[in-house]
């Protein structure tokens, strides 16, 4: 029996580890061009999020067919409803007061999703909006980028801690 424990867990360790070793790298990438759209998703249809410019660089997390997902800079603009945050006295801070909490990329229901926040999280607001908050773009949203426009280099970095 506990040999028959030992073979399950090894097998179990070998299918988890890559799971996280390829989130705790990113490839590098840099801009082909002026304006190129980041997208809400991996299709022209999406939302234009904001725009990159050329030789802006990029960290790609991860790919879907011929796009590239990539960590939104930090001046995208992002919108969180002001029902789920409550601002910090005598700060422009404010924190998250629900789980799942969604960032969207306007000031509407009807905006695309960012990413998610969870309770606790802390974010840094800008201005209101009327039922939202403009907040400065959290390190743990993603928007999309076709690979064409987009010069990879081979360089994998650590990726940075996530801020809550």
């Amino acid at each position: 029996m506990k040999n028959l424990r030992a073979k399950f867990f090894t097998v179990v360790m070998f299918m988890v580890l890559p799971v996280f070793a390829e989130e705790a790298t990113y490839l590098i990438g840099s801009v082909k061009q002026d304006q190129v759209n980041v997208r809400a998703g991996a299709n022209i249809n999406f939302e234009s999020i904001c725009r990159l410019d050329k030789n802006d660089k990029v960290e790609i997390v991860s790919e879907l067919y011929d796009w590239y997902r990539i960590r939104l800079p930090k001046d995208t603009l992002c919108y969180i409803s002001a029902n789920f945050i409550d601002s910090l006295p005598d700060s422009a801070l404010a924190r998250v007061n629900a789980d799942k909490v969604n960032v969207r990329s306007g000031s509407d229901l009807n905006s695309s999703v960012l990413g998610q926040l969870s309770t606790g999280a802390t974010v840094k607001v800008k201005l209101k909006t009327g039922d939202f908050f403009e907040i400065e773009c959290p390190n743990n949203m993603y928007g999309w980028v076709s690979k064409s426009l987009i010069e990879v280099s081979n360089t994998q970095e650590p990726s940075p801690t996530k801020s809550k």
